[in-house]
Order: C-alpha cells, then structure tokens, then sequence
C-alpha cells in the first residue's frame, strides 16, 4: 500500500522518522553527519525495517537526494485490551474505539493487558507502536537457586503478569520490580 510521504534532504534526517525506501517503511534508529576530505557530506543513518525488525545502516547525500519521509495521520495512546500470538486489540484511550494491529509490530518487548502503548497511523494503517520505557512487575514466585550455579548474581522469577525475568539475589516474592520494556 502506497503510503502518502514528503521530500526531504538527508540533512533532515531525525531519530524517529519514518521513511519510505524501496517500498518497505522504516524508521531512522540514529544518524551521523560525515563530512569526508574528498567527495560531499553525507549523513548515515542506523535504519529498522518495520515489516520484519531488521536493521541496516544507509548513506544518504546531505544535500540533492530525495527521502520519502511517511506522513502520519494519527499519533494516539491506545490501552491494550487483548493479546494473541499475531494480534493486538487495541482500546483508543480518548475515543474508546477499537482496533486490531500485527503483534509483529510491536517487537520482543514486555507486553501485557492494560498497557498504554503510543501508535502511529499512515493512511489508516498502524506503522509504529511504542512501548512505555518501564513497567512496574509484582514478583510472585522465585527459583531455589543453588551456589554451584556459575552466574550467582541474578536468578530467575516469575511475575504475577505472566512474565519471566532475571532479577538480583535479594528480591524475593511480592516484592516489586521495575523494569525496562524493550530488549535492546
């Protein structure tokens, strides 16, 4: 689906935008601005594909070279309200309306119902979706961790939202933990 976008110069190019290159859609990770000795500036840029997660990193001219950046419609909170393996029932959190997206949007991050996530919308289309930095977990049960184990520092646990984490020696059941939602 042809996405609507404007021309930019990759000057322009900014952690978060969304472009358009050989119709695959991704989203600009991180850029650096090089000026050479010999030839023109150019800006690199750490991009991630939103259609399977892969990251590549592009050259672009600073200057004269024409980047189809995606013009998004909408950029909304939506509460999650249902998780299966391929989707997300996503709640509006000011409409109320409900949508469904591709779980593969989201990534390999901690998801869990009733989380707010941030969506972006091209054309009726969710491209991006954005997970709080950190999520507060209740740990309910912890392993028996023996002392012959060879990483003694962090043991496993599990968290009363159905999550499994690695977390310090000293925290036992009950007590709360705060954890980052994406897996760098």
């Amino acid at each position: 689906m042809a996405k609507r976008h404007a021309s930019i110069q990759g000057n322009d190019l900014k952690k978060g935008v969304l472009i358009e290159l050989d119709g695959n859609v991704f989203e600009v990770l991180k850029t650096q601005h090089v000026r050479s000795g010999k030839g023109g500036a150019f800006v690199q840029a750490d991009i991630r594909n939103l259609n399977g997660g892969s990251k590549v990193t592009k050259r672009f001219r600073s200057k004269g070279e024409k980047i189809n950046e995606i013009v998004l419609d909408e950029v909304a909170d939506f509460q999650v309200l249902e998780k299966t393996e391929t989707s997300l029932t996503l709640m509006h959190t000011t409409t109320f309306e409900q949508t469904t997206i591709d779980r593969s949007l989201v990534g390999d991050g901690i998801l869990m119902e009733g989380m707010v996530l941030n969506v972006s919308f091209s054309e009726g289309q969710a491209l991006q979706v954005k997970l709080p930095t950190y999520v507060e977990l209740t740990v309910k049960d912890t392993a028996a961790v023996s002392i012959s184990s060879t990483d003694t520092s962090y043991k496993p646990v599990q968290t009363e939202e159905g999550v499994e984490i690695r977390v310090p020696m000293f925290i036992s059941g009950g007590e709360v933990v705060k954890m980052r939602t994406e897996s760098s």
